[in-house]
């Protein structure tokens, strides 16, 4: 059975991240798991409060294939 190491790091074959504001406005948006966001929002810093985000990925894991789908939220502090 393969070991996996901690810090192991897995290329994505899928990837989408979005950030959404308050209002369901999408602030950011990547499919580049390398790219991450500034907080800004059309070039400004974008308000404090809080986010939601936004995770999809399939990753392939020792030979298996699995989709991650998550939802959180991210307070923006300055």
């Amino acid at each position: 059975k393969p070991v996996i190491e901690p810090g192991t790091i897995f290329e994505p074959e899928g990837y989408k991240l979005r950030i959404f504001n308050r209002w369901g406005q999408i602030v950011f948006e990547s499919d580049d798991p390398s790219e991450t966001w500034n907080g800004n929002f059309r070039g400004e810093p974008a308000p404090v409060e809080t986010y939601i985000v936004q995770f999809k990925a399939v990753l392939d894991l020792c030979g298996s294939m699995r989709q991650l789908d998550l939802k959180t939220t991210l307070n923006l502090i300055r």
